[in-house]
């Protein structure tokens, strides 16, 4: 995901097999004479939005490139970090600007509050816990499940599978008992690919600090940060290759 909590051991690992934007889903039902109908429809896919880069980029890859059936969900992880306000703003500014842009899709919200607590766990953990009960709720209210589920990260940041098994258990526990959706991730690209993938009127709402500073006017990016370090890099990698084309 685009924004782990700080100090997180992540690396890239070994990364899990991709599965295929395009193949539809199947759904097998019985028909009044008892026998199976068997009828062909666009995957259900849950994307996990948390308002960064690897996030929308992941979104709008989806929405763009395949006809899945496209459920969003943000997680307003609430802790000492502070920073559940501007991300859940921000994250509204990118659903409404990806309907208009590209097409609709179901966009749903919920917060988990650790604040008072000296470890307020993992940010992926918590995704994970979350999207099982999107998942659910889902089959629930539509009869038919969500077939896959994908948050967002880019090369710099890769995919730590070690602790992932922990992500999925959650999940699992909120399907039982039926089973829970399928993971993958897209391709990973660097972070300059997927801003250079968006529009820039996107790059400029999504939000990437860990911990932002208050000031009058609202919050800026620390500087500081994991993520403000490597933003700081990739715009400035921008910067330079913008000023190298040619007039």
């Amino acid at each position: 995901m685009d924004q782990e909590k700080t100090g997180d051991n992540q690396g890239a690992g070994e990364q899990r097999v991709l599965v295929s934007t395009e193949s539809p889903a199947i759904n097998l039902e019985r028909d009044a004479k008892g026998g199976i109908v068997v009828t062909r429809r666009p995957k259900v896919t849950l994307v996990m939005l948390s308002g960064g880069i690897d996030s929308v980029y992941t979104l709008v890859k989806l929405l763009r490139e395949t006809r899945d059936e496209i459920l969003v969900h943000h997680v307003d992880l609430i802790n000492q970090e502070d920073r559940f306000r501007i991300e859940g703003k921000r994250c509204l500014e990118i659903v409404n600007y990806c309907r208009e842009t590209y097409r609709d899709f179901s966009f749903s919200q919920s917060a988990v509050d650790h604040r008072g607590f000296r470890f307020f766990g993992y940010d992926m953990v918590t995704v994970g816990f979350e999207a099982g009960i999107v998942a659910h709720s889902y089959l629930m209210a539509k009869g038919r499940p969500v077939d896959r589920w994908t948050v967002g990260t880019c090369t710099e940041e890769g995919h730590w599978e070690e602790r992932f098994k922990h992500v999925e258990a959650c999940v699992a526990a909120n399907c039982f008992p039926e089973a829970p959706p399928s993971f993958f991730l897209l391709p990973m690209v660097t972070k300059r690919e997927e801003m250079d993938y968006l529009p820039e009127r996107l790059v400029d709402i999504c939000w990437t600090c860990r911990t932002p500073v208050k000031t009058e006017d609202g919050v800026e990016e620390c500087g500081e940060c994991k993520t403000c370090e490597l933003m700081i890099d990739v715009r400035q990698e921008r910067a330079r290759a913008l000023v190298a084309e040619p007039a």
